[in-house]
């Protein structure tokens, strides 16, 4: 049987309301220029469009590419790849709101990527909180690459705790032997902690 683990469940009930506050000061602190632009985000064929100066008051990625003069600057659009067109739009919402949904799993693996990917450190450690929340012996392996591919220790902490608890029937899951196939020292390295 799986043991349990108890967590933190995504942000404080306020964390929305100073989330939203914090966007005011941006905002009433940076020029007007950019409050009425938009930008169109494209993954594959599908594209959302976001006000441009809230994705570059929160992402100082999405920053420099629209403001410097890259080829995102000049055509208003931005390409993103590895995530599904889901995760593009749970960003949006976030952006606009600072709600993370408390969904399904490979949706905030997807939103937990970009968010690491664009440097959006609110998202990452809300979608890190309820990624720690939803852990179970068939999704932890690939939780645990997801934190090693974005260098986040503190997610990869808390995996290995949990794999720790219930190693013996993390390793008689797929996403184990998936991890002995693309990361055996990482595995061995959960397996050698605990034993």
């Amino acid at each position: 049987m799986q043991k349990k683990f108890s967590v933190r469940h995504g942000g404080s009930e306020n964390a929305y309301l100073n989330y939203i506050k914090s966007l005011a000061v941006d905002f009433k602190n940076k020029p007007d220029n950019l409050s009425k632009e938009r930008v169109t985000l494209r993954v594959g064929d599908d594209t959302e469009v976001v006000n441009k100066a809230v994705l570059c008051y929160r992402s100082p990625v999405f920053a420099r590419m629209l403001e410097s003069d890259m080829r995102e600057k000049k055509e208003n659009s931005v390409t993103i790849e590895d995530v599904q067109i889901e995760a593009v739009r749970g960003l949006i919402s976030y952006l606009y709101s600072g709600i993370v949904p408390d969904t399904d799993t490979n949706f905030l693996y997807d939103l937990y990527f970009i968010a690491n990917k664009y440097d959006i450190s609110e998202l990452g450690d809300e979608c890190r909180h309820l990624l720690v929340s939803k852990f179970t012996v068939e999704n932890v392996c690939e939780i645990l690459s997801l934190s090693s591919m974005c260098s986040d220790d503190h997610l990869k902490f808390s995996a290995m705790l949990f794999m720790g608890s219930n190693l013996r029937l993390v390793v008689t899951t797929e996403g184990w032997k998936g991890l002995m196939i693309t990361e055996p020292k990482t595995a061995l390295k959960v397996a050698d902690f605990f034993h």
